[in-house]
Parts: structure tokens; C-alpha cells; sequence
């Protein structure tokens, strides 16, 4: 304890008894610097002067105030020397003093403004952003220093991979099924103007690649090369990852039985994604499946083996749908995989449907839908659903007029949201959009550009921010 000069003695009616015991004052500080501590407030053992504030000559305590009326500063939390003193804390009345700490006293960071400053423009920035597709925000980094900062930011890019779910166009690929399976490069077909890509051919992959499967933003992508390497890509803001080489041979065909599983969470930062591929062995009705995890960032095989296959199991397409893996076969059967708890199985497509038909989410659920038939202004489409693909509606959608005496073809093409309630009807120049809630054409996109080839494979795409670096 240090010794106190004569000069710095108390007067007659204090005691150092009163005052708490001293450790390590500076030369500079004197006991008069602290606040008397009445009988009645003697701190516990455990703690000591160092813990309070300092109380400069500049800032003495009022007489009627005692520094325990103060919240008792923790070591991770001491007030900076220079600009915070012990008045830019509330005084804590005595009924408050036990749930009440120094962090309820924070300053209100200066990066954020209270509800009744905010402005429009604060509005639009903080809680519109996230609804809008990719290619909008990158326009929308020009308007200001404080929006290219926000736009920029890891926590939109999730926010927006998690709340914009529209549908935004279609990546396409003519060549598949053709005896060459050499396809073309990938095209984009936007449904509205907002929609887009700065690369849509993906030019930004170190190879030419086939288009495999798409989810929720991500496409997944296999190389021309020998050793087909998998790539999965964003292609709204061209960041891509390569995939180490699997452990099953998945052979060298476009149609091969990939799917890629991404699904947006709103508590997961990461862009977890599955790769769930289908692998059949020597041509046989029997098929393995391997699996992909990018938290892992590793193959490995599942436990799950199909033998139930009736047919070749050839694939003409996947579908991914709530932890749920789906194959259409060219054996009129759908191969089903469940992710989480690693079980297969088979199911029938429907008797009679129509053979051109494709996997497709309706409302959430595993649905089939396909041309039963057309003619120069009609289109029937039927549409399949629940555990046994049955019978849900027809619907006949009105098509534009044609002029010359060709018949088009017409096709369905797969939906890429979460809960999809719209029929796209490609053929004839057009791209229809029926609305099955509503029961009503909703859209008629002019594709005049698009050849209407069987070999064309669409994947549906989704214009999201989500971030692979």
C-alpha cells in the first residue's frame, strides 16, 4: 500500500479504513482523486478501485451522487481516455441496478440510423435490396458510395439468395440426345429485361462445358475434356469452383445422373450445396449414387443401392425438391433419392401421360406435366402430382395465332422455384406462362430466336447474388 505524504493526510473524521485499499496507484494519483466509499457501500473482496472510473478534476461527481450509482465498468469495456468520460453514461437508479449493465449505454453505432431519421432511400437500402434480382443490384452500385457498400456486402448477397425466388429465365443447350453428345454452347433466355448474365455462353470457365443441373442460383457444369471435370458457377457474378475428380467413373454423357442440391437458408451464411449423382453400373438396372458435399469438399458413396429398376436406367433429366433427388428414365420410371436419410426407391409415370412430359415442382411437391395435344390455337396440358403422379388437372391454353400452315411443336419446361404454380409452354415462337392458381395465362414471352429442337436442353435459373469465394 502506498504510503501517503503528510501533506495528503485526511482530516480528522476519515480513516484510510475508509477508503479503499490501494494496490498499484500511479505517481500521479492521489486517494483524493477516488470518491469516498460509505460503511454502508463497502465494495466486496473481490473487487477493487481499478475497477471504477477515474475521476479527473475536470468531471467531479455532484455531491449527491456516489460512483456505485454508476454501472461497474468491466476490464473488456474501460472507457477510452480521450473522448468518453463517466457523465456519457445514464445514471442507473437503485431499483435498476441489478439488470442493468454498461452495454444497455452503448452509443447507437453511427452506421445506422433510428426509426424516426430514416429516410426512403434508407428504407430502400436496408429492406427492398434483397428482393431484387442480380443483375438490378449491380446497376443500383452506381447510386451512391453507401449503396455499392451495401450491395457489395456477403450478409445482402445471403439475404437475396434467401428471399428472391423468382424464376428468371432459362440456360439452354442444343445437342443433347443426339448420337454426337456434343453440345452447343450454353445460351440464356431471360423472362424480363431485368433478368440477366454478364457471360451467358460461361465463358468465364477455364473449359467449354455442358449445362447439368441448376439450383436456386448455382449451376453445376461438366468440362469437354478427357477427365470431365464438374464445375459449379454462379453465373450472375462469375465466381465459380472446381470439384475434385469422384470416385465412381460417371461416364462422359451430357445426360448422365447429376443434380445439384442448394437450398438458401436464412441461418446458414455458407453456400452449402450437395452433388447427388446417380450411377449405373455396366448398363444394368441396378445404380449407386455418390455423393458430394461442399462442406466437406469431398466424394464419398452412399449406403443406398437401387434394384428396382424395371428398365435401362438411361436419364433424360433430375430435379431436386426439399431434400429430395428425382431421374426421369427413358423407362417410363422416376428414380427417387432421399438425401437426408440416404434411401432410394422407384416410382411409375403415369399410364397413358404424355411421353414428352418433365419432372417439374408444383406447389412444393413432385408433379409431372406434359402436352397430351395441340393444334393451331389450342394447347392441352396435363398435370401429375403426389406420391403417385396422379391425375390433377387439364388445362388448355390458348395460343397466339399463327399464320403460316406450320404445326409446332410444343413442349413443357421445368420450373426452377421453390413453390411453383406456373405451366411454361415453349413452341411456336412463344413462351407461355400459365398460372394454375389463377387459371390464367399470366405471360407470352416472344423466343423467336430459340430453335425449338428436342436435343435443346432447359434448365431453369434463378438471378441470385449468392457468393462461392
Amino acid at each position: 500500500m502506498q504510503t501517503i505524504n503528510e501533506s495528503d493526510r485526511q482530516a480528522d473524521d476519515r480513516k484510510i479504513d475508509d477508503f479503499v485499499k490501494i494496490d498499484r496507484l500511479a505517481n500521479d494519483w492521489k486517494i483524493n482523486d477516488y470518491i469516498k466509499i460509505e460503511d454502508s457501500d463497502r465494495l466486496d473482496d473481490d473487487r477493487n478501485i481499478e475497477d471504477y472510473v477515474k475521476i479527473e478534476d475536470s468531471d467531479p461527481l455532484d455531491d449527491d451522487r456516489k460512483i456505485d450509482d454508476y454501472v461497474k465498468i468491466e476490464e473488456s469495456d474501460q472507457l477510452e481516455d480521450d473522448d468518453q468520460k463517466i457523465d456519457d453514461y445514464v445514471k442507473i437508479e437503485e431499483s435498476n441496478v441489478d439488470d442493468r449493465k454498461v452495454d444497455d449505454y452503448i452509443p447507437f453505432p453511427p452506421c445506422s440510423k433510428k426509426k424516426e431519421d430514416m429516410e426512403i432511400k434508407d428504407v430502400i437500402k436496408d429492406h427492398v435490396l434483397c428482393f431484387l434480382p442480380a443483375k438490378s443490384l449491380v446497376r443500383f452500385r452506381s447510386v451512391s458510395k453507401d449503396w455499392d457498400h451495401r450491395i457489395r456486402s456477403p450478409f445482402l448477397a445471403h439475404q437475396q439468395s434467401y428471399l428472391f425466388d423468382d424464376l428468371s429465365g432459362y440456360f439452354y443447350q442444343d445437342g443433347f440426345g443426339s448420337p454426337s453428345f456434343v453440345p452447343g454452347s450454353p445460351s440464356f433466355l431471360p423472362l424480363d429485361s431485368a433478368y440477366g448474365v454478364p457471360a451467358p455462353s460461361l465463358e468465364f470457365l477455364p473449359e467449354p462445358v455442358y449445362v447439368q443441373s441448376a439450383s436456386h442460383g448455382l449451376l453445376l457444369c461438366r468440362g469437354y475434356s478427357d477427365n470431365n471435370a464438374y464445375y459449379v458457377c454462379n453465373p450472375a457474378n462469375m465466381e465459380w469452383t472446381e470439384l475434385p475428380e469422384s470416385l465412381y467413373y460417371h461416364g462422359m454423357c451430357a445426360d448422365s445422373g447429376q443434380v445439384l442440391a442448394f437450398e438458401p437458408s436464412e441461418l446458414n451464411m455458407g453456400p452449402n450445396y450437395w452433388v447427388i449423382s446417380a450411377v449405373p453400373l455396366l448398363d444394368q438396372p441396378i445404380v449407386c449414387f455418390e455423393l458430394y458435399s461442399s462442406q466437406t469438399m469431398s466424394w464419398r458413396r452412399s449406403k443406398a443401392i437401387c434394384y428396382d429398376l424395371g428398365g435401362s436406367p438411361k436419364f433424360v433429366g433430375g430435379l431436386y425438391i426439399d431434400g429430395m433427388a428425382y431421374w426421369q428414365t427413358l423407362a417410363g420410371e422416376v428414380l427417387v433419392f432421399d438425401l437426408g436419410h440416404e434411401v432410394c426407391g422407384v416410382v411409375p409415370l403415369p399410364d397413358g401421360g404424355p411421353s414428352e412430359g418433365v419432372l417439374a415442382n408444383v406447389d412444393g411437391e413432385l408433379g409431372y406435366i406434359g402436352v397430351s395435344s395441340y393444334t393451331r390455337n389450342v394447347c392441352h396440358v396435363n398435370v401429375y402430382g403426389g406420391p403417385e403422379l396422379s391425375l390433377r388437372r387439364r388445362i388448355n391454353v390458348q395460343l397466339q395465332p399463327v399464320t403460316c400452315r406450320i404445326v409446332y411443336s410444343y413442349r413443357i419446361l421445368p420450373s426452377g422455384e421453390r413453390r411453383s404454380s406456373v405451366v411454361r409452354i415453349l413452341g411456336g415462337g412463344y413462351l407461355y406462362c400459365y398460372n394454375l392458381k389463377a387459371r390464367a395465362l399470366e405471360m407470352v414471352v416472344r423466343v423467336e430466336e430459340i430453335a425449338d429442337s428436342e436435343t435443346s436442353r432447359f434448365l431453369p435459373y434463378v438471378n441470385s447474388l449468392v457468393r462461392l469465394a
